[in-house]
């Protein structure tokens, strides 16, 4: 059995207070634990452990398990975080760069229209129809904005969408989202999300969260990214075929389109 580590568990508790807008002093309250408890327990010389109960409340004042308070390293990236975090830098960097890399707009205006066939399809992986009772009485087709990382709350587009082909039947989808029932308030922050559509799934791969007090993991990388799409995409973008074209012209190597008859040819 892996011994219990104190140092590990108190810096989940910060850390997960911060995120969550949790004061620690509300916490301890909420735990039936006198307050700057918490703190005299971080002290090197204190050799007290919190008992099963204070961590049972606290855990569940946090919203996590008990399990993954004492066990999880909340503070520090995991693996997959990390490479992310890598990949998301590099491809930040790539994206104000390199002239190859075509991030594709959808304007807001396009996300807010988006509509669904007959059967309630829609050409879109981030958005789904469901069928029921519309605002002028009858019956038909709501559309819905579809996130993975905010499964209990409705969200809706704030911005531009942006696709990125990445190859092997793959794109990245980066969105600009806020809460429905706090869109009309202007100061409210919006939301960064970022998925991947593989040939065989849509998968969320990471997001900013407005609701939380302090930056989180991927905040300021994908703020940035997002910023570079936009201006990437602004961009005018010529293709090697186009650019031949151009090339020759400017060389003064020009030929003149000749219409043929069907009847001369060979075949």
């Amino acid at each position: 059995m892996t011994a219990f580590d104190k140092t590990r568990c108190l810096t989940n508790i910060y850390y997960l207070a911060r995120q969550k807008g949790i004061k620690i002093g509300d916490l301890e309250a909420e735990a039936n634990v006198s307050t700057g408890y918490f703190s005299r327990l971080n002290k090197e010389d204190n050799k007290t452990v919190p008992s099963i109960e204070t961590l049972l409340l606290v855990a569940d004042k946090l919203g996590v398990s008990v399990d993954a308070l004492v066990r999880r390293d909340y503070a520090t990236p995991t693996p997959s975080e990390r490479y992310l975090l890598d990949f998301l830098d590099k491809l930040t960097i790539r994206t104000d760069e390199d002239d190859s890399i075509e991030w594709k707009r959808t304007p807001l205006a396009v996300l807010e229209s988006i509509d669904c066939d007959r059967d309630g399809y829609v050409d879109h992986p981030l958005f789904f129809a469901d069928y029921g009772p519309l605002p002028d009485g009858e019956d038909g087709y709501r559309i819905h904005y579809s996130s993975h990382f905010r499964k209990a709350e409705p969200m809706k587009p704030c911005g531009d969408g942006f696709v990125l082909d990445i190859g092997r039947g793959s794109e990245l989808y980066l969105m600009k989202v806020v809460l429905v029932d706090d869109a009309s308030d202007p100061d409210l922050d919006f939301e960064y999300e970022l998925y991947i559509r593989t040939r065989s799934e849509m998968k969320g791969l990471c997001h900013t969260n407005a609701r939380t007090v302090t930056p989180g993991l991927f905040d300021s990388l994908l703020q940035h990214l997002y910023s570079s799409a936009a201006e990437s995409s602004s961009h005018v973008r010529l293709g090697d075929d186009i650019k031949g074209i151009l090339d020759s012209f400017l060389a003064g190597d020009t030929e003149e389109y000749v219409q043929v008859d069907d009847d001369e040819l060979p075949f």
